[in-house]
């Protein structure tokens, strides 16, 4: 026998004893009972007929060495056979594996979708058909954790589908350190949101190097900042933003990352001598990749907006409920403001700096109980906004709330004064 068919017959009775290690380990209780049949059928026909007789014809095959058309003739139907049982065989055995589905109402899925209860709440009888596959997984999967898809959460939420449980429980979430009755409830973030994240954050890198061919906006070097009023509460320019009593700031969030430098050149030359005042700005919790869930969650609050977005607000309404397209909190550091602020042609002096993280996150969750408990406020922005436009601002607020909470993000206030 050549030693072509000698290296044949050992390959073939390989994957023969690996198609019956599979027939031997498969658990069959998983099957339905005509799956069952069907396979039983196929190794009948399949491993326990023909395919011992071809064996055995394989073996009793001695071919002279000057047939080369004839060998290769048998050696093509030898490999065909073989990668047809490989194929075909363990594919199906592996697909009917998991083939039997899972009623709504399983006895199996009632233990993790009763711990995702600790999230979210459905508002029809039936869990949408996301989360039963979740369930599903949760249970094949060794570990007992949930992994969340987190665009389908957005998409549902605003949808009205589901309504979140509260904010500590959405905090513990992003945090990835929400339990409920021994199963963790983890956020899975998804390929195609790091993606387009990634994409968002090159657009502002693109727009910083040159703004005027990427930001259409007007020069804020002509706006000058009027930080005098920041003495005069009562007086207040609406950038200001009370985060308690005794603390009024002059937010940089809202400043396009492409402009924060000229920005805060005019902020400069607006104080005057002698003057204080107190900037706050946001900036990451600390150093994360760019394709991390971290930043993926860190910047939900920025990217995700939809509604307030598609619809203008209103002649003389007001700004909408929005950051814009280029958040400087997400590329912006504490560092890098600092010494914007302490140098240039009106440097500042900087007197104190202040992590009011728990602050600013009190102030975004009294904001979303006021657009939920108030009627006059909820009934203004649904008018303004529909209703989908409502739940995704408060599911917005309060996830950016829960990044601070979590550490992903952090917030500063900066008093600063121009000396006489």
């Amino acid at each position: 026998m050549s030693a072509a068919l000698v290296n044949a017959q050992a390959a073939l009775t390989d994957l023969f004893a690996a198609n019956e290690h599979l027939l031997h380990d498969f658990d069959v209780s998983l099957l339905s009972s005509d799956a069952l049949a069907w396979l039983q059928t196929c190794k009948s026909q399949l491993l326990d007929v023909w395919l011992p007789d071809l064996q055995q014809r394989i073996l009793a095959l001695d071919l002279p060495r000057h047939s080369t058309a004839l060998r290769s003739a048998e050696l093509f139907w030898l490999y065909s056979l073989s990668a047809l049982s490989a194929l075909v065989l363990v594919p199906v055995l592996l697909l009917h594996r998991r083939a039997k589905p899972e009623s709504p109402r399983s006895p199996r899925l009632r233990a993790p979708l009763d711990a995702l209860l600790g999230l979210v709440t459905p508002t029809t009888s039936v869990w949408p058909a996301p989360y039963r596959a979740t369930a599903r997984h949760s249970i094949a999967g060794p570990a007992a954790a949930l992994a969340v898809p987190v665009s389908r959460l957005l998409a549902d939420v605003v949808g009205g589908s589901l309504e979140l449980c509260g904010a500590a429980e959405l905090q513990r979430f992003v945090a990835g350190t929400l339990e409920r009755h021994g199963w963790r409830i983890v956020p899975r973030v998804g390929l195609a949101w790091r993606v387009y994240v990634v994409c968002r954050i090159a657009c502002m890198c693109a727009a910083a190097w040159r703004p005027s061919i990427f930001h259409r906006t007007a020069n804020v070097d002509t706006m000058p900042v009027k930080l005098s009023r920041l003495t005069a509460p009562d007086k207040a320019a609406p950038a200001l933003h009370k985060l308690a009593p005794d603390m009024t700031m002059l937010s940089l969030d809202a400043v396009p990352f492409s402009k924060l430098e000229s920005h805060i050149r005019a902020l400069q030359r607006s104080l005057p001598p002698g003057s204080s005042a107190v900037v706050g700005f946001s900036t990451r919790g600390g150093s994360m990749s760019y394709l991390s869930t971290a930043f993926v969650q860190a910047s939900i609050p920025y990217f995700a907006r939809r509604h307030a977005i598609a619809r203008p607000a209103p002649p003389g309404g007001g700004i909408a409920p929005t950051l814009g397209v280029e958040p400087a909190p997400l590329l912006t550091s504490l560092d890098r403001v600092l010494r914007l602020l302490a140098h240039g042609g009106a440097a500042l002096s900087v007197e104190s700096v202040q992590n009011v993280s728990a602050q600013y996150a009190s102030f975004l969750e009294r904001y979303v109980q006021e657009l939920t408990e108030q009627a006059a406020v909820r009934a203004r922005f649904v008018a303004r906004w529909g209703m989908a436009g409502w739940r995704e601002e408060r599911l917005l607020v309060a996830w950016e709330a829960a990044t601070f909470r979590a550490g992903l993000m952090s917030r500063w206030a900066v008093y600063v004064t121009r000396k006489a």
